[in-house]
């Protein structure tokens, strides 16, 4: 509530809403103790979804949650007869939810996380792709492993130079 009551009212807010309104946020304001709550608590608008948001950090039921999705994530597991490109994309939306909830799973952790939840007979492609990965050790000796796979921000993939070493 940034704004003063007489546009509160000119928007056809009753002074009682706006009066139960500043109650509630002077209630939450004052209960909050921890500086992760009251950033949270910052960033609302009404003190409904204030109440909303904290709910979501303090909620058993959520961090049960966000706790069993974490899990399934670290516990990923690949049927041999599934395609691994389906399996990665499950893994990046497995990712991507945990982001939303505050957990970060980057880009690395997944590939890796992948490579270690392919079956037996991709053993051959998974060393070769751990290998490439690895700072000092194959394709990715020369560039320090992952970024090689990414390229920078505004340059075109077919723009990069290839590397390579120069005279010995």
């Amino acid at each position: 509530m940034d704004k003063p009551k007489a546009t509160l009212l000119a928007e056809g807010y009753f002074e009682a809403q706006i009066h139960r309104s500043l109650q509630a946020f002077h209630f939450l304001s004052s209960a909050l103790e921890r500086e992760p709550d009251k950033a949270v608590f910052r960033t609302c608008v009404t003190p409904k979804q204030a109440l909303d948001e904290l709910d979501k950090v303090h909620n058993p039921e959520s961090q049960v949650a966000t706790q069993e999705l974490l899990s399934k994530f670290q516990n990923f597991a690949m049927a041999a007869d599934k395609n691994p490109t389906e399996s990665f994309i499950a893994m990046e939306q497995l990712a991507s939810r945990l982001n939303e909830r505050g957990v970060k799973a980057e880009a690395p952790c997944v590939l890796s996380l992948l490579l270690s939840a392919l079956p037996a007979e991709h053993d051959h492609a998974k060393l070769t792709l751990q290998s490439a990965l690895t700072p000092g050790r194959g394709v990715g000796h020369q560039s320090g492993g992952l970024p090689a796979l990414q390229h920078q921000a505004g340059e075109e993939p077919s723009e990069r130079q290839p590397q390579s070493s120069q005279g010995v």
